[in-house]
């Protein structure tokens, strides 16, 4: 157990498995012949070789030559002290190096492209999802277009919503075809408004909350939403919603 401690221990510092094995047989052996630590570590004597020499350049490990035979020995085990000194000054004189690289290296990696998802929603229960979700974001939103929820408007679920909108305090602001006008002036609490005319045409009605984006397909007798999910494209909504609201009239 305990040479089971010292081997883990060895290993946490910073040696490999097969120098852990040659250094302790050093320590047990004494000074040795590298054939007689290969014998006891059973790997062969060539690999031995080169892992004595990779202890020597730790400072683990030295030898002498006697009768023109190489002894090897290990150093005493305080050695190790100063090896794991050493690696903390390297570490350290390789931190110094470094920093300076860092907001270079930073500017050299390729901007992450953005992640996005699009999901469909139809029907009633996929129309009062939507609506639920953007209680949930919390946000102001932004509508071109009021035409393709006219029909889709689930009247008792859509009164309650709006009164639960007015209540977080989230505002909307709405362009719109001038004959919603009157459909919309009924209820302008926390909303701003302004009309195009009726001759202007709006290919689809787009919400926009947050980093999300809703098109509502203009099918006749069903509700489908797509809900596009992604910084960018809400952007390039809000760039359209802007360019509109200038030409739009209270």
């Amino acid at each position: 157990m305990e040479n089971l401690e010292i081997k883990k221990g060895l290993k946490e510092v910073g040696l490999t498995e097969n120098e852990t094995k040659v250094y302790t047989a050093c320590l047990e052996l004494g000074s040795s012949l590298a054939s007689k630590i290969a014998e006891r570590c059973a790997i062969y004597r060539t690999i031995t070789y080169d892992i004595l020499n990779s202890l020597i350049e730790k400072g683990l490990v030295s030898y002498f030559i006697k009768e023109n035979r190489k002894y090897f020995h290990a150093i005493s085990p305080d050695a190790l002290t100063k090896y794991l000194e050493e690696k903390e000054r390297i570490i350290k004189e390789q931190m110094e190096t470094i920093k300076p690289l860092i907001e270079q290296l930073k500017k050299m990696k390729s901007p992450k492209k953005e992640a996005y998802s699009i999901e469909v929603f139809a029907g009633k229960e996929g129309f009062k999802t939507l609506l639920e979700d953007i209680l949930k974001e919390n946000k102001d939103y932004r509508m071109i277009g009021y035409e393709a929820l006219g029909i889709h408007l689930i009247e008792y679920f859509f009164i309650h919503w709006q009164k639960r909108r007015i209540k977080q305090k989230i505002k909307r602001y709405i362009i719109a075809k001038e004959k919603r006008r009157s459909e919309i002036e009924k209820n302008k609490q926390l909303t701003d408004v302004k009309y195009l005319p009726d001759t202007h045409e709006i290919p689809t009605s787009v919400l926009i909350y947050g980093n999300k984006s809703i098109l509502f397909l203009p099918l006749e007798n069903d509700f489908v939403a797509v809900r596009i999910e992604s910084q960018k494209i809400a952007e390039s909504f809000n760039t359209y919603f802007d360019l509109l609201w200038k030409i739009a009239k209270k």
